[in-house]
């Protein structure tokens, strides 16, 4: 399939709503039991109520309308104490970020505050935001402010995570905004990460290649991630241009004869005012997971190849690191 029919194929494919979703997170503890709420197509949020003191986030629902103007609850997750408080969402519209902040409350850790930012610059704060040191409640594990900002782009497509009496952690799910997006960047998916001072770039696979490997430069984060294609008939290889800076310990993961990607794990951190991949690794089609390169933050995220697809190149920004990484899909023929 050459690339112009595919530039179009990707057009019908976003439009249709096949691309799988990301998800980031769950950014919280271990405690209650697993939830997950995504929205149909054609929907989207509306509003978000959650219950809560100013110290706690007792439970979160979304208000969810849909492209023929009805409106619907999805399921509420976690206990019904404090005050139900509603943070409505415009019609045009959207929400950025979801900043919770988490506690260590003798030794389990919780979701004690949101901030939800939209795009339009509205936010609303619930429960404890911003959690000091010297709050008594916590104890050696210390306490975190975590973030998770939506590429651009990119709208929330659903909550996830667990909650019981009260939420015990949170994180969303998000998806490409149909028509958001020029031809140019047709096919991409799943820009996880940040690249606020970072090039952009797009390893695709040309013709009879296919990508069957990577080499990672890593230490306490991603420093530079190089793309390794395969030629299926002459099973010649090479590498593509490395997109990151030269530090770190440099490693690679080859896929076996037949192999291919399926899901990226990975993991989100700051550093010096950008979000940057803190951590990789790579699953294939026959099971195989790859080292896990890098370091592990409370931001994970996951990347996974719809069924009857194949990547057919790697996206991203970098600049001395890592910054960003996404894939693009073709559907796999035969």
């Amino acid at each position: 399939m050459n690339k112009l029919v595919l530039m179009f194929f990707y057009l019908s494919l976003l439009s249709s709503g096949l691309f799988a979703d990301v998800k980031v997170g769950p950014i919280g503890g271990t405690g209650g039991t697993q939830f997950e709420e995504r929205l149909g197509y054609s929907e989207r949020i509306c509003g978000v109520y959650v219950n809560h003191t100013p110290s706690t986030i007792y439970g979160i629902q979304l208000d969810v309308c849909d492209a023929w103007g009805n409106r619907s609850l999805k399921a509420y997750h976690g206990g019904h104490k404090g005050t139900s408080s509603y943070m409505p969402i415009a019609a045009n519209d959207s929400i950025q970020s979801i900043d919770p902040t988490k506690v260590p409350i003798y030794g389990a850790s919780r979701v004690v505050g949101l901030r939800i930012s939209t795009k339009n610059k509205v936010s609303k704060t619930f429960g404890y935001v911003g959690v000091s040191l010297t709050d008594t409640r916590v104890r050696t594990g210390g306490s975190f402010y975590e973030f998770i900002t939506l590429p651009k782009g990119y709208e929330v497509h659903g909550i996830f995570g667990r909650a019981g009496a009260a939420l015990d952690a949170l994180g969303i799910i998000y998806r490409e905004i149909p028509g958001e997006y020029g031809q140019g960047d047709s096919g991409r998916f799943g820009n996880v990460g940040g690249g606020e001072k970072a090039k952009g770039f797009m390893d695709i696979a040309m013709g009879e290649e296919r990508i069957c490997g990577f080499k990672v430069r890593h230490g306490s984060r991603i420093d530079a991630l190089q793309t390794k294609m395969c030629n299926l008939t002459s099973g010649a290889s090479y590498y593509k241009t490395r997109h990151g800076g030269g530090g770190g310990k440099l490693s690679s993961f080859d896929f076996l004869q037949g192999e291919s990607l399926t899901a990226i794990r990975g993991w989100l951190g700051k550093r010096n005012g950008s979000t940057r991949i803190f951590g990789l690794e790579f699953i294939t089609s026959s099971g195989r997971t790859s080292a896990r390169y890098g370091s592990t933050t409370s931001v994970p995220f996951e990347i996974w190849v719809p069924k009857d697809y194949t990547v057919d190149s790697i996206t991203g920004a970098s600049g001395a690191a890592l910054d960003a990484l996404g894939l693009s899909f073709e559907l796999t023929e035969g």
